[in-house]
């Protein structure tokens, strides 16, 4: 190795030298400063991680359920008297409350402007033109209600005879023509959107 190879490997090592010690010395003297900083990047992180759980805790999820039973009766008379019943159950299955923004009932994809059960019976009348009904049942939802967890709701339910003009599969068919779609939020603000189509 020649002299001017060590001589620049001695200047470089001594620059590099330098400039360890002046970082050595900048953290010794700026050490209060240096944890404190370390500790302000912890609190700010735990308390975003806080705020991202808390969120999580309170999360609502809307869900709807659909039942079909077949039922078999016998009349006084011994005669065998078949029903059907359709049920639509809506569940907050999610961990904190859903606050309704709007609550909208499509029928053929379209909005049918029901605001409450006068309403909806009104459009059963229509849809159910024609047809023997035992008994139904309406539950509308209104804006800001709070649907708790774990909250269940009857939005709908049908009990009809089955005889020779009408079959279970005419209810079901009619049924199938509903949809619902509702706009809620978490207690946080943030909003979400169920929609039965989907």
């Amino acid at each position: 190795m020649n002299i001017h190879k060590l001589l620049v490997i001695s200047c470089l090592s001594g620059k590099f030298m330098d400039i360890i010690n002046y970082i050595r010395n900048c953290i010794e003297n700026n050490v209060s400063i240096i944890i404190a900083l370390c500790a302000l990047f912890v609190a700010i992180y735990e308390a975003w991680s806080t705020r991202k759980h808390n969120k999580l805790s309170v999360k609502p999820h809307i869900t709807t359920f659909t039942y079909r039973h077949r039922n078999s009766n016998k009349s006084p008379s011994g005669e065998t008297i078949l029903t059907g019943t359709i049920l639509i159950e809506l569940l907050n299955n999610g961990l904190g409350p859903a606050v309704i923004q709007n609550f909208k009932v499509l029928l053929d994809n379209n909005d049918t402007g029901i605001k409450n059960i006068e309403d909806a019976e009104i459009m059963s009348t229509r849809l159910l033109e024609g047809k023997i009904v035992n008994h139904k049942a309406f539950e509308i939802l209104n804006k800001d209600y709070h649907f708790a967890a774990k909250e269940k709701k009857y939005i709908l339910q049908i009990v009809f005879p089955i005889s020779k003009t009408q079959s279970f599969e005419d209810f079901v068919t009619l049924i199938n023509r509903l949809s619902l779609v509702i706009n809620y939020r978490s207690l946080y603000g943030k909003k979400y959107k169920y929609d039965s189509r989907n």
